[in-house]
């Protein structure tokens, strides 16, 4: 008897400090046909990448601000797992940080108020950059 292959979409962390806007953007990338786990803060974050290994990591820290967004990028970018080290890192943040986060190691910036339209494009298009 053959063996059927059932390998599993691609899974997108979420880092964001406000629960409702994390809720709305992993609905829809589940809805989009990916996987969503979901953190709250940087070190929570990082231990939930190395457990579920995503593939892309959407990070929106109005709250915490820049300081947050670049800690993660560091943790994620020198991680000893290559699985994690090497993700795809989305950032949502303001128009002005767009350089200092794509010169700390993230692979797109998304600026707010972010469209459904061009967060699941960021995605996609990072996902396909990945393998």
């Amino acid at each position: 008897m053959g063996t059927t292959d059932r390998r599993q979409p691609p899974v997108v962390l979420f880092v964001g400090d406000e629960p409702g806007a994390v809720e709305i953007m992993s609905r829809l990338v589940v809805r989009h046909g990916l996987r969503s786990v979901k953190a709250s803060e940087v070190t929570p974050a990082l231990e939930t990448s190395s457990s579920s290994l995503p593939r892309c990591i959407v990070v929106d820290l109005p709250r915490a601000g820049l300081g947050s967004a670049l800690q993660l990028l560091d943790l994620v970018r020198s991680h000893d797992d290559d699985r994690v080290s090497s993700c795809r890192v989305v950032v949502v943040e303001g128009p002005g940080n767009r350089g200092v986060l794509l010169a700390s190691g993230a692979d797109a910036h998304l600026e707010r108020p972010v469209h459904a339209r061009d967060l699941l494009a960021a995605i996609d298009e990072q996902l396909a950059s990945s393998r």
